[in-house]
């Protein structure tokens, strides 16, 4: 359950998660107070093991999707990207990051979007994409900001909605 997030399709696969996973890091190394290096760690296997737990109970449900078998691999570190992607919204809610490379759009919309975009592709049967994973993952980064990082902030921590 551990080393399929460490594991990809291909080299676009691989860099598309890295690319994307770095981005979101970079932020949360900058919040003032966090000891992001102490939180990496957890944020990573946690998220890995959700997204992980999150295929596997899907794949077992969902074996058939309007009448067809669905092939579906559960590989890659989009689990993870989405745990620490879903923990930084939550944590800098109004951060702009720029959508494919252009549209500025603030992270608890991008957050959204992603978490709307594969629940609804989760049951598209010409989807090869593990949309469970993403969404197991963004499950642990939602429960992790709860536990662990709201006290540095963000939409539920000190300043709450109040900081916008």
């Amino acid at each position: 359950m551990l080393t399929s997030a460490f594991s990809h399709i291909g080299l676009g696969h691989f860099l598309f998660n890295m690319i994307a996973f770095h981005q979101f890091s970079q932020l949360l190394v900058v919040t003032p107070g966090l000891k992001a290096i102490r939180h990496f760690g957890t944020l990573i296997v946690g998220s890995a093991l959700a997204g992980s737990a999150a295929f596997l109970s899907h794949d077992k449900t969902a074996v058939s999707v309007g009448g067809r078998q669905v092939e579906r691999s559960g590989l890659g570190f989009s689990g993870v990207v989405s745990g620490v992607a879903t923990a930084l919204a939550l944590l800098h809610p109004y951060q702009r990051m720029l959508l494919m490379g252009v549209v500025p759009v603030p992270l608890w919309l991008l957050g959204i979007g992603y978490v709307a975009y594969d629940s609804y592709a989760m049951e598209n049967p010409d989807s090869t994409v593990a949309h469970d994973a993403h969404l197991g993952g963004a499950i642990f980064g939602a429960a992790y900001y709860m536990i662990a990082l709201r006290r540095f902030g963000g939409l539920f921590g000190k300043a709450g909605l109040k900081g916008r």
